[in-house]
């Protein structure tokens, strides 16, 4: 409610007090937005890592949590064939959140910290079409909807990370986000790219798809199990 403003000490700001002050539904998903660069913070079990001495709004979300989408559930495996050359953008956020709704996946490099090290990029969402990476998803199993991704080039015409394949590593420190998260990257070793495994989502009609890390080409775990997604709430996302 926008007439409605209170002050909370750090130990008392967590999701049960903010639903119970502002009248909030259990059924409606909301997070809060530093009024300074509206960066959306998601309740994560329970409670707000915010920044200290800074004002938020409340925005909620138009999803129900009693509605959302499930992904782990076999109906919602994908049989669409994705041949071709292909970009992903972010359609929406699981939490409601708008954050880089309509950014494009690519690698640019044109940044310092884009550069991982001598055969690697890090992976960013840029929200000009003119900049988005062509993409090609080589299948892995045939019929699991499992692939290797594989950016071709970016569309404009680039040559950075051209040929490079999507991965998540951990093995240098900072590819890891937080206890929950790991970065993203390009890789020049096809023997050390991610397995992604796509899952529709919403009414199977949108194109829209969940893209999960299944596993690693080399064996490796990390990154097993999460998935792909643009958050924000960290100072580390932002790169420009």
């Amino acid at each position: 409610k926008p007439n409605k403003s209170f002050n909370f000490k750090a130990s008392q700001l967590n999701e049960t007090n903010l639903r119970t002050a502002f009248s909030i539904p259990k059924s409606t998903k909301f997070f809060l937005v530093n009024e300074e660069n509206d960066i959306e913070f998601p309740a994560q079990d329970g409670s707000f890592d915010l920044c200290p001495n800074s004002k938020y709004r409340i925005q909620c979300s138009m999803v129900s949590t009693e509605k959302a989408p499930k992904y782990d559930n076999d109906e919602h495996k994908s049989n669409h064939d994705f041949d071709g050359d292909l970009s992903v953008s972010v359609a929406g956020n699981e939490d409601g959140r708008s954050t880089a709704i309509g950014y494009f996946l690519t690698v640019h490099g044109s940044v310092g910290k884009d550069k991982r090290d001598g055969n690697s990029f890090y992976v960013i969402g840029h929200k000009n079409d003119k900049k988005r990476g062509i993409l090609k998803f080589h299948p892995y199993k045939k019929g699991d909807n499992l692939y290797t991704i594989q950016l071709l080039r970016v569309s404009d015409n680039r040559a950075t990370a051209a040929g490079y394949w999507l991965a998540v590593h951990g093995s240098v420190g900072k590819d890891k986000r937080d206890s929950a998260s790991i970065y993203v990257i390009s890789t020049k070793e096809e023997k050390k790219a991610s397995i992604w495994e796509l899952i529709e989502c919403g009414n199977g009609k949108d194109n829209n798809y969940y893209i999960s890390c299944y596993g690693n080409v080399d064996g490796r775990k990390n990154g097993a199990g999460y998935l792909l997604s643009i958050h924000g709430s960290n100072k580390k996302d932002v790169r420009d």
